[in-house]
């Protein structure tokens, strides 16, 4: 019973002692609530302060993602510009060339650009935007200009008021006379769908790897218009004629511009 007052007694002495000296000495009071106080608000400061950083953080983060997205439809608008102007200045580059082609050939010319192809891999043709209220007619030749040369395509095959179709050299229905630029031999180009075979060259002529192949002259057709390039040939045998396979000088998927011979 003694040890239990006893230790009420110890639990209270400093209470009571605390009481006394707040009585006596409110001095103490106050320093002692300061550094309880000043801690607190120390902390609270620094979390108001980093509260203000960390919003203006956001906002630079927004204003820099707003900044990024105008800057990237700038660029896109930039380059959208550079290719339109790309563009024109090739095509006004391929006009110029067409036109000092006009002033050379003793043709008349008439500029068509191409409206679509066939996608039938039976056929080798393309549709044109000139028709017979321009001057076409059938069996007339068709060039491009392609690498600063005059590229024989093909001939036209049908034709309309206000479009034609154009039958290619690589189509199988189309069969040509033709020449090779450095041996001078004359043999018949035969179009294949995906290329052209030159026949009727005699079995021990010497040709040249990738030998240029020219038109002879004919209706609507001017001499020397390049049509393709030896591409691979059966070895020297006994017999009449080479198996020569040629590259065609055009791809039909990169056509633009194409020249026709309305008349001579």
């Amino acid at each position: 019973m003694a040890n239990i007052q006893f230790s009420r007694v110890r639990v209270f002495t400093p209470i009571f002692l605390s009481i006394i000296i707040i009585i006596l000495n409110p001095e103490e009071l106050r320093d002692a609530i300061k550094r309880c106080v000043i801690p607190i608000e120390v902390i609270s400061a620094k979390i108001k302060g980093s509260g203000a950083i960390l919003s203006e953080s956001v906002k630079d983060n927004i204003k820099l993602s707003l900044e990024k997205k105008e800057l990237e439809k700038q660029i896109s608008l930039l380059s959208f510009q550079y290719a339109k102007h790309k563009e024109l200045f090739l095509e006004n580059e391929r006009l110029r060339e067409i036109l000092k082609y006009k002033e050379k050939t003793k043709f008349n010319i008439i500029i068509g650009k191409i409206l679509g192809h066939d996608p039938s891999p039976l056929s080798s043709t393309i549709v044109i935007d000139r028709g017979s209220d321009d001057g076409v007619k059938k069996k007339q030749g068709v060039i491009s200009l392609i690498d600063g040369r005059n590229v024989f395509i093909g001939r036209m095959i049908d034709v309309f008021p206000q479009s034609s179709i154009v039958l290619l050299t690589t189509d199988p229905g189309l069969s040509l006379p033709v020449r090779l630029e450095v041996s001078r031999t004359r043999g018949l180009l035969v179009g294949k769908k995906h290329g052209m075979e030159l026949k009727f060259i005699p079995s021990q002529l010497d040709i040249l790897d990738k030998e240029p192949i020219v038109t002879l002259a004919g209706t609507y057709i001017p001499e020397g218009l390049l049509i393709g390039h030896v591409e691979s040939l059966s070895p020297k045998r006994r017999g009449l004629f080479r198996k020569i396979a040629v590259k065609p000088a055009f791809s039909p998927y990169k056509l633009e511009e194409v020249l026709i011979f309305v008349s001579n």
